[in-house]
């Protein structure tokens, strides 16, 4: 017995013909034992880059007889001399190829591991804590979060996204190796902050259509009320633009006047963070993304607005991202400044199993984890914002 793998690519007319003809012919000709398609998207990208498609992959593995080994072997060589040829011819072709790319933003709520972190308020948090919070109530979470992520998209995975109220590395690690995400190619930047609960925001993407280069937590100091940092990741795609990503989860409102006079003094500092990448960049991609705790027509909104540098795709959404008192409300952004990437559309991802009956104001709510100190079972209190974009055809 002998096993080949061929690679066929759907997306691409040169590529699956030169390599799904020869794996027909082998078909014909041989008898096969076993066979099974797999979708798979963890290959090495070059020849998907230089090919100017999507990198999605088919793979058709069979089984075949010894005696055909030398017929599938001579096939499986012509095969691959053509597609060499192809690599060379391609790219001097006129690039017309519109990569695809796709943002999101999710608060989970409270995404604590169950251990004390020392100098950490968390004791809520924890299996003897109020709130019982156990290592089976942790993972039953975090499938959850997974099953948001691979639903937000139904043709590629989320290229990034921004977490919020994330207690730290553990808890992420335990999301992308412990749950269905350990089959996608996601890594991981969070931040450290000095937030009193220890909470902190980080930043999910796919290690073959995004490439960090430089990272950044910004910092507002205050030592009478610390709070989480910004998270600022530079980095590649695939169209070889660069892109600044920024995680954000301004201070809550509690507090009055007190708490909004925080919140608009981290945007301010923002806003300088941003205007300073900006100026460095020849064709700047920003995207600036989270649990901004602001609405629309807010004075932390309009700062970042008001120049018309940024502008907020989530502004008009429905119903909204937040519902408290029985009225919704869009806290969750996602504002963006694209130069070489073009916006195909945004919206709210709420499928069935994100939300419940509202059985006092009406509608529906998000399922939350917990109503006070009571267990719910669900995955959060916000609903994700979901960005998607494709990149501007290159003139060569």
């Amino acid at each position: 017995m002998f096993k080949i793998i061929y690679i066929i690519h759907s997306r691409h007319l040169f590529a699956s013909f030169s390599i799904t003809m020869p794996a027909l012919l082998i078909l014909m000709k041989t008898k096969i034992y076993s066979a099974r398609f797999i979708f798979c998207q963890q290959l090495d990208m070059t020849i998907g880059v230089k090919l100017g498609f999507v990198p999605y992959y088919y793979f058709f593995s069979f089984v075949i007889d010894n005696k055909d080994i030398n017929f599938a072997t001579n096939l499986f060589i012509t095969m691959y001399r053509i597609l060499l040829l192809l690599l060379i011819l391609i790219p001097s072709l006129p690039c017309k190829a519109q990569r695809q790319f796709s943002v999101m933003t999710y608060n989970i709520e409270n995404a604590f591991d169950t251990i004390h972190d020392a100098g950490k308020n968390d004791y809520e948090f924890l299996p003897d804590g109020e709130r019982k919070w156990t290592r089976w109530r942790l993972f039953k979470k975090l499938k959850s979060i997974a099953k948001v992520i691979a639903a937000a998209d139904e043709d590629r995975p989320i290229d990034l996204i921004a977490i919020c109220e994330v207690e730290n590395d553990s808890v992420m690690e335990y999301l992308t190796h412990r749950t269905q995400l350990n089959k996608l190619p996601y890594k991981y930047i969070i931040t450290n902050s000095p937030d009193e609960r220890g909470i902190d925001v980080a930043l999910l993407y796919s290690q073959y259509t995004f490439h960090p280069v430089e990272t950044q937590s910004i910092r507002h100091t205050s030592p009478e009320h610390p709070t989480r940092d910004i998270l600022r990741v530079s980095g590649t795609i695939e169209s070889n633009d660069t892109l600044d990503v920024y995680v954000v989860h301004l201070p809550s409102k509690r507090g009055g006047a007190a708490a909004a006079k925080r919140s608009r003094a981290v945007t301010q500092l923002l806003k300088d963070n941003i205007d300073s990448v900006s100026v460095h960049r020849q064709h700047p991609n920003i995207i600036v993304m989270g649990d901004f705790n602001a609405e629309p027509k807010s004075s932390q909104i309009k700062l970042l607005t008001k120049d018309n540098f940024l502008t907020d795709t989530s502004a008009k959404l429905t119903p909204g991202t937040y519902k408290y008192q029985g009225e919704w409300s869009v806290i969750d952004h996602i504002l963006v400044h694209l130069s070489t990437l073009k916006m195909t559309n945004t919206f709210i991802l709420s499928p069935p199993f994100l939300t419940l009956p509202d059985k006092t104001n009406g509608g529906v709510k998000p399922f939350r984890t917990y109503l006070g100190p009571i267990y719910k079972g669900g995955v959060s209190d916000h609903l994700p914002v979901v960005l998607k974009t494709h990149s501007l055809p290159q003139k060569r």
